[in-house]
Formats: structure tokens, sequence, C-alpha cells
């Protein structure tokens, strides 16, 4: 979801578990799966409370995101609003799945609409962060309305 450099070629990481889990891990080396946007494959060894890489796979890197600003723009706002609705003690696979879909869908050149694209998600992650849904919401305002 977000990188931070540190030292001279390591990367502290905040990453999506596939089973939802948010962890912060440190990646020593510049390699393909410590950059945003990507989906990989990580082993982990963990000493002293702290994760570390101790080798990593890329799956899927989402090129399509790096060719247009306006879907960089929107990888960025929803890697922010998942590591937002993530949490460390609670596991979201639904998250995961609906991020890594986005990036996906999003990634694909026929991918335009990206007003309409960013509405969905926003729609979808509520949905699962708990919130009603913008139906329930408009339905609520309607009879406000009448009153």
């Amino acid at each position: 979801m977000r990188y931070a450099d540190y030292k001279e070629r390591s990367r502290i990481l905040t990453v999506l578990t596939e089973h939802g889990e948010k962890l912060t891990v440190s990646a020593h080396g510049s390699k393909a799966y410590a950059e945003p946007y990507v989906c990989a494959e990580l082993t982990l060894r963990s000493s002293k409370g702290r994760h570390y890489v101790s080798e990593g796979r890329t799956i899927a890197e989402f090129r399509g995101l790096r060719s247009d600003l306006g879907k960089f723009a929107l990888a960025a706002y929803i890697a922010k609003i998942t590591e937002l609705l993530s949490d460390s003690d609670v596991p979201q696979p639904d998250l995961f799945r609906l991020c890594a879909r986005a990036f996906h869908t999003l990634a694909k050149p026929e991918t335009t609409a990206i007003a309409e694209f960013k509405a969905a998600f926003e729609s979808r992650a509520a949905t699962l962060a708990g919130f009603q849904s913008f139906d329930d919401i408009r339905e609520l305002l309607t009879a406000r309305e009448l009153q």
C-alpha cells in the first residue's frame, strides 16, 4: 500500500496480505516486489516483533497504472483508502480482493471512465467498512425531505 525508503537500498513496506491483514515489513535491496501497486508473494521471517522479507516474487505489476497520470493518481488514492480501512488486528480478505481487482481493472487500457470507477470503488469500500450503501443513504435523505 505504501513504502518509505531507508538506508541506501532498503524500504519499509506497508502491505495488505491476501487474508486482509495489514503488516509493516522491511525489505532490503531494490526488488520489483517492493514497488507500489504490485501484487507479490512474500516469504517473511520475524525477529523481535518485526517482519522481514526473506524472499519475494512479483505476481502482477499493473503496468498500465504507470502509463497514465490519472490512473496513477487514482491508484494512489485506492491504496490510501485501502490502508485507512485495513487493520493490523482484524483480517479483511474482501478488502484485499477489492484493491487487487481495482488495480487489475484500472491497469487495463480500455478502462477510461475514471470518475465512475472511483465512485464504484468508494461505494464498495464504504460497504466493506460497514457504512450504509449509497442507496440506503439516498432513501434516508428522501424520507427526511418528505417529513
